[in-house]
């Protein structure tokens, strides 16, 4: 079984950021077991820092128990949208693999974003 741990940064691909940015999308679905290090993590895309973010709760379950509403909550118009997605993010993916669900919160937007070594610089400080 597939388990990662999830470090400073939550990262969304750039055609997903308006949505988590707005809070349109206030959860994802990352393949294995992922733990969290941090409750407040910072929302990250293409190399900046856009946002800090904390986490509100983490589920896990197969990929076969997903269904219509958590992929409607994922901001996906219908859970065979949500499966392709998965699948082209993570090919080797089957039913019988876990997922998780990271429910997050956005609490704070940096404008303009911070790229993501000037944020580690500043947070060594």
């Amino acid at each position: 079984m597939r388990t990662v741990e999830l470090g400073l940064f939550l990262r969304f691909k750039r055609e997903h950021l308006e949505k988590v940015l707005s809070g349109d999308k206030r959860m994802t679905i990352r393949w294995g077991i992922v733990r969290p290090r941090y409750a407040v993590v910072y929302v990250a895309s293409g190399g900046s820092v856009y946002a800090e973010a904390l986490i509100e709760g983490v589920a896990t379950m197969p990929v076969r128990d997903l269904d219509e509403r958590l992929a409607a909550r994922d901001g996906f118009a219908s859970l065979d949208e949500l499966l392709s997605e998965l699948r082209k993010l993570y090919p080797r993916l089957s039913d019988n693999d876990y997922i998780t669900i990271i429910r997050f919160t956005v609490v704070r937007r940096f404008d303009p974003p911070i790229p993501i070594e000037e944020f580690l610089r500043r947070a060594r400080r």
